[in-house]
């Protein structure tokens, strides 16, 4: 919503947990349980960096898109700021299954991984093709292989696969 409010009408949500810009990655959010059961998530973004600084050459940046920002906390910190306490207190007021639902709606509005060819590598390091079709009720990425099959990710990398 941030970006897009930017100017930045091109940035989709990758499952589980990127924002790409076409195919160039923008942004990352990484969450991490915490003793006492609290998490901790972190949102990295490449605000304005130049090409040859960014951490992967299949990377980008706001800058590089494009989309100038005067003031940082005012135009991107406070907006992201806003949007994730409201998603929070709404979340707070849910029983925990209606959680998953709040996430779902949220994410699927920008989530461009749905349609999309993907390649899966697990955590066992086995790699699985297939299209991404729909997100599961606990947020899981649902994928239908070259024969029809359907098979839940529920951890590992996704890569969106261009098409031939």
């Amino acid at each position: 919503e941030v970006l897009r409010d930017l100017g930045l009408t091109a940035a989709e949500a990758k499952w589980p947990n990127d924002i790409l810009v076409g195919s160039r990655k923008l942004s990352g959010t990484l969450v991490q349980g915490a003793p006492g059961g609290c998490l901790v998530v972190g949102v990295g973004i490449n605000l304005f960096s130049p090409h040859d600084r960014l951490p992967d050459p299949n990377a980008t940046s706001l800058a590089l898109e494009g989309i100038e920002i005067a003031d940082v906390l005012e135009s991107f910190i406070n907006p992201l700021r806003d949007i994730m306490c409201e998603l929070i207190d709404k979340g707070l007021a849910l029983q925990p299954a209606q959680c998953v639902s709040l996430w779902s709606e949220n994410v699927v509005k920008t989530l461009g991984t749905i349609g999309k060819l993907v390649e899966v590598v697990a955590n066992d390091g086995s790699i699985r093709r297939g299209t991404a079709d729909s997100l599961g009720l606990a947020g899981e990425l649902a994928v239908r292989d070259e024969h029809g099959e359907s098979f839940l990710i529920h951890a590992g990398d996704v890569f969106h696969v261009p098409r031939s």
